[in-house]
């Protein structure tokens, strides 16, 4: 369908706070995307062109949303009215305020683990937190509303960056007119941060990389790759989409004393993104330096002055605007001459990847077909031993870390028993 339809699917895609929402804002001319201090994308926001300036929400019914929360109310922990579960409604006052007594019951060892939320508890939060902001327009017949025009258009923002809000759409698609990048077939997503403890976050994303033909992944230069950074991109490359990433190394202007520290960092990327991938595509520039030189008509005072303080560095600005030179060169070719390539690439990766499990099973199954049934039956037992010898494999890790953990514990308590003995 993807390669009847040809159309191309962008990806912009990074750490939290790495700049992923100002580049696409760059990349588009103006400052749409909601950006700044503090702000967190919770849905993936698709761009495309557009004759007019709109937002077009679409939203869940309320079959889906009830349904979503049972799904969830079946393992709960807490709640109170399990037995209820199957005829639970948010829309009844007494289910919802019972489902909220029940979440203010979670310790913080039922809610976070290994470094997320539980994925059940972060959906029945956001939906119990954002049911009166959204009742009223959930109420309504057409789940699809277009916010038309620049006074209307700004509020597409409270939903895609508040977790609360995000969880009753369903798609979130800004229409923008006038962008020398987009096109009638190209379509840029923004999308949530790979290290986010929203697990939702998470398989959102991976759903969409699998409509996807060009991913960007943008690194901070304040921070390099981050630990999350690396584990999302050998997922990355797990699924095939190795040859269909370009790195953005986004420059924080302010964070680098002169051009030779940038270099240092560029280089040290780069060595590490060779460990996951293979030559890896890096352009260094800043996306607010970009974007700021699109609207400085419009600059704010603060960012004006921002703004005039970079360009007295001619020497690092140069070096940036080369590089995005560089970059738009790569991307226009990408969506232009080479078009047709990057639209067949990551279908043929995940064909053949697909092709792989498929001869493997196969050949398994012509292992037990071909033989006699005492063959077939040892085969079946052998994998079966193989299976439990895993499962007892990863048992061991699993005891073997528990057991650290608690020597830790005690080690930790120890010592500070023993530096307060020094105090009282």
């Amino acid at each position: 369908l993807q390669l009847d339809e040809q159309f191309m699917r962008v990806a912009v895609v990074g750490a939290i706070k790495s700049g992923k929402s100002t580049f696409v804002n760059a990349l588009i001319g103006e400052d749409y995307l909601r950006r700044g201090a503090g702000v967190v994308t919770s849905m993936i926001t698709r761009v495309r062109k557009s004759n007019r300036l709109e937002a077009t929400l679409v939203f869940k019914g309320w079959d889906d949303v009830n349904e979503e929360i049972r799904q969830a109310l079946i393992l709960f922990p807490s709640h109170e009215g399990a037995s209820d579960v199957a005829s639970f409604d948010i829309r009844r006052e007494t289910d919802r305020k019972d489902l909220e007594r029940a979440l203010a019951s979670l310790s913080s060892d039922q809610i976070i683990g290994r470094e997320t939320l539980d994925a059940k508890i972060a959906m029945l939060s956001a939906y119990v937190k954002g049911y009166d902001r959204l009742r009223n327009i959930l109420a309504t017949d057409s789940p699809v509303h277009r916010l038309e025009g620049e006074n209307l258009f700004v509020r597409h923002r409270d939903f895609a960056g508040d977790d609360s809000m995000a969880i009753y759409l369903r798609d979130l698609l800004l229409g923008v007119p006038d962008s020398e990048f987009l096109s009638d077939t190209v379509e840029i997503g923004d999308c949530q941060g790979v290290d986010s403890i929203n697990p939702r976050h998470m398989t959102m994303i991976q759903e969409y990389l699998l409509k996807t033909n060009l991913i960007i992944y943008v690194i901070s230069s304040r921070t390099g790759l981050r630990r999350a950074d690396m584990g999302f991109l050998s997922l990355l490359q797990q699924m095939g989409f190795s040859d269909t990433i370009v790195f953005v190394l986004n420059v924080d202007m302010q964070e680098h004393e002169d051009l030779a520290d940038l270099a240092t960092i560029t280089d040290r990327v780069k060595d590490e993104l060779a460990i996951i991938i293979d030559e890896p595509r890096v352009f260094s520039f800043s996306s607010l330096y970009w974007l700021f030189t699109g609207i400085e008509e419009s600059l704010a005072a603060k960012d004006r002055s921002r703004f005039e303080q970079w360009n007295t560095d001619m020497e690092l600005v140069g070096f940036c605007e080369t590089e995005r030179q560089h970059f738009m060169s790569f991307l226009k070719r990408g969506i232009g001459r080479d078009r047709k390539a990057l639209l067949l690439r990551n279908h043929l990766d995940r064909l053949a990847a697909a092709m792989a499990t498929l001869r493997e099973w196969a050949a398994f199954n012509e292992k037990i077909l071909s033989g006699n049934v005492q063959e077939a039956h040892e085969l079946i037992k052998s994998v079966g031993a193989m299976r439990l010898h895993l499962d007892e494999q990863k048992q061991t890790i699993r005891d073997s870390l528990d057991g650290r953990a608690v020597k830790v514990k005690r080690q930790l308590g120890e010592d500070v028993d023993r530096f307060l003995d020094g105090i009282y």
